[in-house]
Parts: structure tokens; sequence; C-alpha cells
């Protein structure tokens, strides 16, 4: 709005259009000085909560199976490294730190809730356009490898077993077909208490 204009308003719109302006100011300067929120929080709220709310019921179910055979079913699931260490530096990106057992028989720089490598995390971040490695943005990640290995569709026919097994191709604790893990020194749990667990996990 030029000067010219603004002096031939009358002085009751004057003072509507000033109050707009500064409304619009304290806007700007508000969001501009505003901690930056997208990923802020370093936990979830409990050991069963899925950021992802548009996933159905039995896929979140599921999603919990995994983080409880992980071990990435505490409220720190979501930023834990390999062997337990907790990273507190955000989810800007897939931290890329390798960490060893006390024997070193086993090392890996896996990260989250469903202990993404960093290779598998690059491929998914960048198939999927994902900005950051939030816990919405590991649930749609792990999700989209459960469709890789065509469980999904297991999973809502209610065939659990069958979704794991295809499932056990991704994550070692998730025993193949017949028990015992697809990966070398690795140790899946046993079909039965990951099926309890679902149920469980079903109900929550």
């Amino acid at each position: 709005m030029s000067i010219n204009t603004w002096a031939k308003r009358s002085p009751s719109s004057n003072s509507w259009i000033l109050a707009v302006v500064i409304g619009a100011i304290s806007l700007n300067l508000y969001y501009r000085d505003r901690p930056d929120r997208k990923a802020e929080s370093l936990t979830a709220t409990s050991s069963d909560d899925i950021a992802l709310v548009s996933a159905s019921p039995k896929v979140k179910a599921f999603l919990k199976t995994i983080r409880w055979a992980e071990g990435t079913d505490s409220k720190d699931g979501y930023r834990m490294m390999f062997t337990g260490i907790m990273w507190d530096k955000g989810f800007a990106d897939h931290p890329r730190i390798i960490n060893c057992t006390e024997d070193r028989v086993l090392c890996s720089d896996v990260f989250g809730a469903y202990q993404f490598l960093s290779p598998t995390w690059d491929g998914k971040a960048k198939k999927l356009g994902l900005k950051d490695i939030s816990p919405k943005s590991q649930d749609i990640a792990a999700i989209d490898l459960l469709n890789d290995v065509h469980a999904i569709s297991l999973i809502e026919k209610d065939d659990i077993e069958g979704a794991i097994s295809k499932a056990s191709t991704i994550w070692a604790s998730l025993p193949k077909k017949g028990g015992g893990s697809v990966y070398k020194n690795q140790k899946a749990r046993p079909m039965a208490a990951l099926l309890q667990r679902y149920r469980e996990a079903l109900q929550d």
C-alpha cells in the first residue's frame, strides 16, 4: 500500500489496517523466534506409542511387535543405537555411528525403533522423500520395508505368523519359517512369544 493511498483513508479505516499490520508483524516475530519443533521430541510418551497415527490397528500392533523383538519398545526406542546406547542429538539424520558388543563379535550402526542400518535408511529416505529420521519417519520407512516383502497384506488378513516369516529377512530378531534367525550370530525370538505380543499390542 502506498503512502498516498493510506492518507486518503478514514481514521477508523487506518486504525483497522494498523491493527492488522501489527498483528501480522507480531506473528512473524513469533514464528521467527520460535524453537524448531520439527524433531524436538526425543522420546515417545510411552513404550506403546506409534508415531504414525494413520496406520491401521493391525499394522500398528505389528510395528509394536517388531519393536518388542528388537528391544526398542522403551520410551527411548526411537533414538536407540546398537547395544542400547542412546543418541541425544535429535532426529535430523541417521547418526551413522558404529557400536560394537563387548566381545566385538557384532558391530553395527543401526538406529531407531526399527534398527535401521544407514544404507537402508538412506534408500528409504530417498524413495519416500523423508526429510528427517523422526519417529513418524521411522514408522513410515518400517511400513515400506514390510511392503517390500509383501507382509502388509498378510497382516491385514490376520496371517501374523506368515508376516513375521516374511519380515525375518529384514529383522534378525524375527524367526524365519521353521524357527531361527536368517542372520548368522543372531538369535530370533520364539514365534509363540511374538504372536502373544502381537495379540497384546492389538488390545492396547
